[in-house]
């Protein structure tokens, strides 16, 4: 997984620890008919701590659709939104899911999802 590479990286390559900026759905909603998707974000500096300012933006959604926050605990956050709301691929066999943090002082890190419809 990203976050374990970054690791490694810091540990095996003697890089610098970046900000630990990573997201993922719950695999279980994925490959199961799962009305509702799961989507975590951690968001956590080089000392662990949570970073400031975040914002987690959803693009691809229809019909002015939002994710719901449903948790947020030290820098690690769950965000809920409804399969039938992320739009489809244009040949309608996946739907496509982007997702944008920001924060206070780092880059945009962008994440797509390719979802079974």
């Amino acid at each position: 997984n990203p976050g374990g590479q970054d690791l490694l990286w810091s540990l095996l390559a003697d890089e610098p620890w970046r900000p630990f900026v990573h997201l993922a759905l719950d695999g279980e909603d994925v490959n199961a008919p799962a009305e509702t998707l799961r989507v975590r974000a951690a968001t956590l500096a080089q000392n662990g701590t949570p970073l400031e300012n975040v914002a987690v933006k959803f693009t691809g959604l229809t019909g002015g659709k939002k994710a719901t926050k449903a948790a947020e605990h030290g820098g690690r956050s769950l965000f809920t939104l409804p399969r039938t709301a992320i739009r489809k691929t244009s040949d309608g066999r996946f739907r496509r899911l982007t997702v944008q943090v920001t924060w206070k002082g780092g880059k945009t890190e962008e994440r797509s999802f390719l979802i079974p419809p």
